[in-house]
């Protein structure tokens, strides 16, 4: 569908459809009249989460292709202004020749490390310089922020960005490592949250992120298992400010707390990244001496509040919100962060120690 207009921007209302006509950059490019974009066409949306081992592992598989865009070297580690590329990815997937702007912002940063004991298990010719790498560098994901076109209203993007900064030195991206490029792919966006059964997408709809990750742990020193945890991102607008203010939550000890994290802050060392991983090398490339593949010994979140989840289905219960937390995520991490849900004094696994107990 299309309209000429004389003013600029105009919207129409289809089934499964909020299409903009910007016939204002069509004038910018010098073409002689607006064309439709569909702005919401290839935002993934969901509208319930993935419940069970088997229905998770599942959706994990299936969302393969939409791991994180990966930043290479020496760009800038935030991106305040929206552009069109931001990735290589952007530019195979433009459609009609027409890419919508985005930007990126900092969610929350990764850091990993190896323990002492584990140390000497590292080549001899390269263990220096991987313990080096770690120490020197983390991992930073980040969301996608598009500006709706007609309302300049700002929303997410359903696949995240990842990219390597140093802690010291200059603030720009560095080259993946094999083994850090590797565990970061097994960050998948599963789609960005919208319970709505209105065919007219809404930009303030889209600002819950939900992402899923498989951590290989080891449990014995002949055993991994796969364990799955959610990450979700509120967006919620500020009067006043220009920007999002994003508000992080994570699942933890499979699924049975939700743990809502500390606010994003760079990390000047690998103790005040958001997650702090201890990790164990398990696979190299065919010289042995470069890593390529790791399992996770240990790890902590730095934690603002947990909740257990049979608490927080026990106030979707009290509400009546219809599917329990599972189909109202953005009204539960609402609540949450205006304090409508009251945080638990859960036990600390071993294998997730909260900031303030290292």
């Amino acid at each position: 569908m299309q309209i000429q207009t004389s003013t600029g921007l105009a919207r129409i209302m289809v089934p499964n459809r909020l299409i903009a006509v910007w016939t204002g950059v069509a004038l910018l490019l010098g073409m002689s009249q607006g064309w439709a974009i569909d702005e919401f066409k290839e935002v993934k949306t969901i509208d319930t989460l993935p419940i069970g081992t088997l229905e998770i592992e599942a959706a994990h598989r299936r969302s393969i292709g939409e791991s994180c865009d990966i930043i290479m070297g020496g760009e800038a580690l935030e991106m305040a202004s929206f552009a069109p590329y931001l990735s290589a990815r952007d530019r195979r997937t433009a459609t009609k020749g027409y890419a919508i702007a985005s930007s990126r912002r900092s969610i929350l940063s990764v850091g990993l490390e190896i323990e002492r004991g584990d140390q000497n298990s590292l080549p001899s010719l390269s263990g220096r310089q991987i313990l080096q790498y770690l120490d020197d560098n983390y991992v930073i994901i980040q969301a996608r922020v598009r500006r709706d076109l007609l309302d300049r209203k700002l929303y997410f993007h359903h696949r995240p960005f990842a990219l390597t900064a140093p802690y010291q030195g200059a603030k720009v991206s560095k080259d993946f490592e094999k083994v850090v490029a590797n565990a970061v792919r097994e960050f998948h966006s599963l789609g960005v949250f919208r319970n709505s059964p209105s065919p007219i997408i809404k930009p303030d709809e889209l600002r819950t992120l939900v992402l899923l990750f498989k951590n290989s742990i080891q449990v014995s020193k002949y055993r991994t298992d796969d364990h799955f945890e959610f990450a979700f991102v509120r967006g919620r607008e500020v009067e006043g400010e220009q920007e999002l203010e994003n508000h992080l939550f994570a699942t933890d000890k499979e699924r049975q707390e939700l743990v809502y994290m500390n606010a994003y802050s760079t990390p000047r060392s690998v103790r005040e990244c958001t997650v702090l991983g201890s990790v164990i090398i398990t696979d190299y490339d065919s010289s042995g001496i470069f890593p390529e593949k790791s399992v996770t010994k240990a790890y902590r979140l730095a934690t603002r509040k947990r909740f257990l989840i049979s608490e927080v289905e026990h106030y979707a219960n009290e509400n009546k919100l219809i599917g329990g937390w599972h189909r109202n995520v953005d009204v539960i991490l609402d609540a949450i962060i205006d304090e409508k849900i009251k945080p638990t004094n859960a036990m600390r696994g071993l294998r997730s120690l909260d900031a303030d107990e290292q």
